[in-house]
């Protein structure tokens, strides 16, 4: 249970963060910063299933992870973290331009960006088709 909340909790401070009213050159700093750590969490934390096939954690009685979901977990962070690191740059960017993005739009952008990560962290991890169904509904929000 305690790996759960380990993979859970950074995606889960990461959008409540963003949600808060901060500086925007900070939130593009610290919100890609957290996903990198996600990376290192999961390497650190999952490493047995990265490299064993045959090997199977199970989390609690609805959610487990295997060498497969790992694997996915894996690709979905450095994607996400490369998204939000790209972001980065493209606000900067954007902040120069009279009609670019709002700091609103920005702060929705960052809460909604981790929000679908934790959705699809669920998804990987679920072993019961009732979770799935809902985090993968969640995704399409």
């Amino acid at each position: 249970m305690e790996t759960l909340v380990l993979l859970s909790i950074i995606p889960l401070l990461a959008a409540m963060v963003s949600a808060i009213q901060m500086p925007a050159k900070v939130t593009r700093v610290f919100i890609p910063f957290l996903i990198w750590l996600q990376l290192a969490v999961v390497v650190i934390f999952c490493n047995k299933a990265i490299f064993n096939q045959h090997y199977v954690k199970i989390l609690s009685p609805d959610f487990s992870y295997d060498h497969i979901s790992i694997l996915f977990i894996l690709l979905t962070t450095v994607v996400t973290a490369c998204s939000l690191t790209h972001a980065k740059l493209y606000f900067e960017n954007e902040e120069v331009k009279e009609d670019g993005a709002k700091p609103e739009q920005e702060q929705v952008f960052y809460v909604a960006s981790c929000l679908f990560f934790l959705s699809m962290l669920a998804v990987f991890l679920c072993d019961n088709l009732g979770f799935l169904w809902i985090s993968i509904e969640l995704t399409t929000l």
